[in-house]
C-alpha cells in the first residue's frame, strides 16, 4: 500500500522531526508499506510553497491513504491543506495523535476513517496493522 504521511514541521527542530518521523517510517516499512514523507523524500528547503503543495498533491493522488501525524499543539495549515486534498480525492485518512495534543489541535478528526490517540510510539504499529 502507498501511504502519504502528513505532519507539522513549523516550530519543530529538524532533529526532533527526524526522530519522530523515522519511527513512523520504520513501522510502515516493517509492515511492507511504501511511504512518502516529504521531509525525507524531497529537497523541500529549495522549493517554493507552490512547488511543495503541487508535489504533495501529486503524491497524495498516487497514495492509497494519508496518515496524519499530529504531535504538536500548533495548528498546521499544511496538514489541513493536505487533508482536504485527500478528502476531496476520497482517500482513506488515518490520524496518529499524541494524547497530549488531542484537545488542543483542530477539529478535523471527523474526516478520518480512524484515529489513534497515543501515549507511546509502541501503540502505532498495532493501529497501522489493524487499520490499513
Amino acid at each position: 500500500m502507498n501511504i502519504f504521511v502528513s505532519y507539522k514541521q513549523t516550530w519543530v527542530s529538524d532533529q526532533e522531526l527526524t526522530e519522530k518521523l523515522w519511527k513512523v517510517r520504520e513501522v510502515l516499512s516493517w509492515l511492507w508499506h511504501n511511504n512518502f514523507i516529504y521531509f525525507f523524500d524531497t529537497d523541500f528547503k529549495n522549493q517554493t510553497s507552490e512547488e511543495i503543495i503541487s508535489d504533495a498533491k501529486n503524491e497524495i493522488v498516487k497514495s492509497d491513504l494519508v496518515l496524519a501525524f499530529v504531535d504538536d499543539t500548533w495548528r498546521s495549515e499544511w496538514i489541513l491543506l493536505e487533508l482536504w486534498i485527500a478528502f476531496w480525492l476520497n482517500k482513506k485518512i488515518l490520524f496518529l495523535v499524541n494524547n497530549k495534543q488531542k484537545e488542543e489541535y483542530f477539529l478535523s478528526y471527523w474526516i478520518a476513517h480512524n484515529t489513534l490517540f497515543f501515549d507511546d510510539f509502541s501503540e502505532i504499529e498495532w493501529f497501522i496493522r489493524n487499520n490499513i
